[in-house]
């Protein structure tokens, strides 16, 4: 498998009387095709290393290299093209929106340049929601759904821009066990089947047990691999 990302000596370090090092010198390797859990306490620099991974935090030091490119280069529109072409986020909140309904929550992302692309967007919406178990619930709001299936919305949304890396951040965290599995089962068919790449953190070894790979964050230092 090719490398997809990779960081080198990674570091954040947040600015305050007492400067908090959040994330400490990484170097991480991610493959095409993989599904990583990165697994870690509270406090551990999870979130954060997933953040800057995905842009949506700036490194103090280090870099990050996506598909051979720095990212350190990229200007601030450029880093909202890559977001937006590159990288798929799921959070443990929802964020949906409760005034639109399934599909336009999963149509969002792409709305504003709809014009522009080359592929039907409700089309694709309709069958990444059938993908995630959705078939009959495309004219629902969020407050009708329960929460395993706004989960699922989340993940179709985040799907929709046919992303190259999926990031998902304590995905089953709002969610009781039976739903919680039902989402790490989902994600295992969107690794082998469509051969989506996915990096997961997560709090909880057993859930972490359903990826590939593992990986262990504690004071913001990779300890395993």
């Amino acid at each position: 498998m090719s490398i997809l990302v990779q960081t080198k000596n990674l570091t954040k370090i947040y600015s305050s009387e007492k400067p908090v090092t959040a994330v400490h010198q990484v170097n991480l390797s991610i493959h095409s095709g993989e599904f990583i859990a990165l697994l870690g306490p509270s406090g551990s620099g999870k979130t954060t290393l997933l953040n800057l991974i995905g842009t949506l935090d700036v490194p103090t030091e280090g870099e990050i290299i996506f598909k051979g490119n720095k990212l350190s280069g990229f200007s601030e529109n450029e880093l909202a093209n890559f977001r937006r072409n590159e990288i798929g986020f799921i959070f443990q909140l929802f964020y949906l929106f409760p005034a639109l309904t399934a599909l336009e929550n999963v149509i969002m992302p792409l709305l504003p340049i709809k014009r522009r692309l080359n592929f039907n967007v409700e089309k694709r919406a309709r069958d990444l929601l059938a993908t995630v178990g959705l078939k009959d619930r495309f004219g629902h709001f969020p407050a009708q759904l329960s929460g395993g299936e706004c989960q699922r919305v989340a993940i179709a949304r985040a799907l929709i821009n046919t992303p190259t890396l999926l990031l998902a951040d304590e995905p089953t965290g709002n969610l009781d066990s039976q739903n919680g599995a039902e989402i790490l089962t989902l994600f295992g068919l969107l690794n082998q089947r469509l051969n989506q790449t996915i990096l997961m953190i997560t709090h909880d070894a057993k859930i972490a047990r359903k990826a590939q790979r593992h990986l262990y964050i504690e004071d913001g230092r990779i300890l395993q691999m």
